[in-house]
Protein backbone atom coordinates (compact mmCIF):
# COMPACT_ATOMS: atom_id res chain seq x y z
CA UNK A 1 0.00 0.00 0.00
CA UNK A 2 1.24 3.42 -0.65
CA UNK A 3 1.70 5.92 1.90
CA UNK A 4 -1.28 7.75 0.67
CA UNK A 5 -3.37 5.61 0.47
CA UNK A 6 -2.23 4.48 3.60
CA UNK A 7 -3.33 7.93 4.76
CA UNK A 8 -6.58 7.53 3.27
CA UNK A 9 -7.33 4.38 5.31
CA UNK A 10 -6.41 5.67 8.39
CA UNK A 11 -8.59 8.60 7.71
CA UNK A 12 -11.23 6.56 7.07
CA UNK A 13 -10.56 4.32 10.45
CA UNK A 14 -10.88 7.20 12.40
CA UNK A 15 -13.93 8.54 10.95
CA UNK A 16 -15.46 5.17 11.55
CA UNK A 17 -14.06 5.26 15.18
CA UNK A 18 -15.90 8.91 15.52
CA UNK A 19 -18.71 7.25 14.52
CA UNK A 20 -18.79 4.17 16.97
CA UNK A 21 -18.23 6.98 19.55
CA UNK A 22 -20.75 9.33 18.70
CA UNK A 23 -23.73 6.63 18.29
CA UNK A 24 -22.35 5.26 22.27
CA UNK A 25 -22.57 9.05 23.52
CA UNK A 26 -25.72 9.37 22.31
CA UNK A 27 -27.57 6.52 23.64
CA UNK A 28 -26.68 7.84 27.00
CA UNK A 29 -29.09 11.05 26.01
CA UNK A 30 -31.97 9.82 23.82
CA UNK A 31 -35.01 9.57 25.77
CA UNK A 32 -37.14 7.64 22.71
CA UNK A 33 -36.67 3.64 23.66
CA UNK A 34 -36.44 2.34 19.84
CA UNK A 35 -32.99 4.56 19.44
CA UNK A 36 -30.97 2.46 21.33
CA UNK A 37 -31.21 -1.03 19.09
CA UNK A 38 -31.08 1.38 16.34
CA UNK A 39 -27.47 2.73 17.64
CA UNK A 40 -26.94 -0.50 18.50
CA UNK A 41 -27.19 -1.63 15.09
CA UNK A 42 -25.48 1.51 13.34
CA UNK A 43 -22.41 0.86 15.70
CA UNK A 44 -22.04 -3.29 15.16
CA UNK A 45 -22.22 -2.03 11.21
CA UNK A 46 -19.17 0.11 11.89
CA UNK A 47 -17.14 -2.29 14.12
CA UNK A 48 -17.51 -5.27 11.41
CA UNK A 49 -15.86 -2.68 8.65
CA UNK A 50 -13.38 -1.29 11.37
CA UNK A 51 -12.76 -5.01 12.47
CA UNK A 52 -12.05 -5.55 8.70
CA UNK A 53 -10.03 -3.00 7.48
CA UNK A 54 -8.18 -3.17 10.60
CA UNK A 55 -7.11 -6.78 9.67
CA UNK A 56 -5.67 -5.65 6.23
CA UNK A 57 -3.55 -2.70 7.66
CA UNK A 58 -2.39 -4.87 10.19
CA UNK A 59 -1.20 -7.92 7.80
CA UNK A 60 0.56 -5.09 5.67
CA UNK A 61 1.94 -2.12 7.86
CA UNK A 62 1.44 -3.51 11.26
CA UNK A 63 -0.62 -0.69 12.20
CA UNK A 64 -3.51 -0.65 14.72
CA UNK A 65 -5.92 2.23 14.36
CA UNK A 66 -8.01 3.22 17.23
CA UNK A 67 -7.93 7.03 17.44
CA UNK A 68 -10.32 10.04 16.46
CA UNK A 69 -10.16 12.72 14.60
CA UNK A 70 -9.98 16.30 16.49
CA UNK A 71 -13.14 17.15 14.52
CA UNK A 72 -15.26 14.57 16.40
CA UNK A 73 -13.70 15.42 19.57
CA UNK A 74 -14.81 19.14 18.87
CA UNK A 75 -18.16 18.15 17.72
CA UNK A 76 -19.23 15.69 20.47
CA UNK A 77 -18.91 18.43 23.20
CA UNK A 78 -20.88 20.90 21.17
CA UNK A 79 -23.50 18.20 20.87
CA UNK A 80 -23.67 18.12 24.57
CA UNK A 81 -23.47 21.30 24.92
CA UNK A 82 -26.43 21.84 22.51
CA UNK A 83 -28.36 19.06 23.77
CA UNK A 84 -28.69 21.03 27.05
CA UNK A 85 -30.31 23.47 25.26
CA UNK A 86 -32.33 22.09 22.67
CA UNK A 87 -34.48 19.00 21.71
CA UNK A 88 -31.57 16.17 23.15
CA UNK A 89 -33.19 13.63 20.82
CA UNK A 90 -32.90 15.86 17.24
CA UNK A 91 -29.67 17.44 18.59
CA UNK A 92 -28.36 13.62 18.92
CA UNK A 93 -30.10 12.36 15.83
CA UNK A 94 -28.73 15.35 13.39
CA UNK A 95 -25.18 14.99 14.40
CA UNK A 96 -25.24 11.27 14.12
CA UNK A 97 -26.60 11.83 10.30
CA UNK A 98 -23.72 14.12 9.83
CA UNK A 99 -21.77 11.87 11.01
CA UNK A 100 -22.73 9.06 8.28
CA UNK A 101 -22.90 11.97 5.79
CA UNK A 102 -19.18 11.89 6.64
CA UNK A 103 -18.42 8.50 6.89
CA UNK A 104 -20.11 7.99 3.09
CA UNK A 105 -17.95 10.70 2.19
CA UNK A 106 -14.38 9.25 3.35
CA UNK A 107 -15.46 5.66 1.72
CA UNK A 108 -16.14 7.40 -1.64
CA UNK A 109 -12.43 9.43 -1.79
CA UNK A 110 -11.01 6.15 -0.78
CA UNK A 111 -12.46 4.45 -3.52
CA UNK A 112 -11.48 6.92 -5.90
CA UNK A 113 -7.84 6.29 -5.23
CA UNK A 114 -7.27 3.11 -3.72
CA UNK A 115 -5.24 0.30 -5.51
CA UNK A 116 -5.53 -2.19 -2.87
CA UNK A 117 -7.86 -5.16 -4.38
CA UNK A 118 -8.67 -6.31 -0.72
CA UNK A 119 -9.28 -3.14 1.17
CA UNK A 120 -11.49 -1.94 -2.31
CA UNK A 121 -13.61 -5.46 -2.28
CA UNK A 122 -13.92 -4.54 2.11
CA UNK A 123 -15.35 -1.04 1.17
CA UNK A 124 -17.39 -1.70 -1.38
CA UNK A 125 -19.21 -5.04 0.05
CA UNK A 126 -19.74 -3.21 3.28
CA UNK A 127 -20.78 0.37 1.38
CA UNK A 128 -24.47 -0.96 0.82
CA UNK A 129 -25.06 -1.17 4.94
CA UNK A 130 -23.19 2.35 5.73
CA UNK A 131 -25.66 3.78 3.07
CA UNK A 132 -28.11 1.97 4.51
CA UNK A 133 -27.24 3.29 8.35
CA UNK A 134 -26.96 7.03 6.42
CA UNK A 135 -30.39 6.85 4.63
CA UNK A 136 -31.89 5.74 8.16
CA UNK A 137 -30.79 8.09 10.15
CA UNK A 138 -31.82 10.90 7.42
CA UNK A 139 -35.26 9.60 7.66
CA UNK A 140 -35.05 9.98 11.76
CA UNK A 141 -34.15 13.23 11.37
CA UNK A 142 -36.79 14.10 9.02
CA UNK A 143 -39.59 11.93 11.56
CA UNK A 144 -38.71 13.88 14.65
CA UNK A 145 -37.87 17.27 13.40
Amino acid sequence: MSTNETDALVRLLKVLNDGMMFYKEAKKHVGHDLYPSLFEKHTSMREELIRDLQAVLFAKSGKIIDGHTVASKLRLAYTNILGMINDTDLTWVHQLEKIEVRTLNEMHKFMEHARNPEILRIIRQKFPAIQRCHDEMRQLEITIS
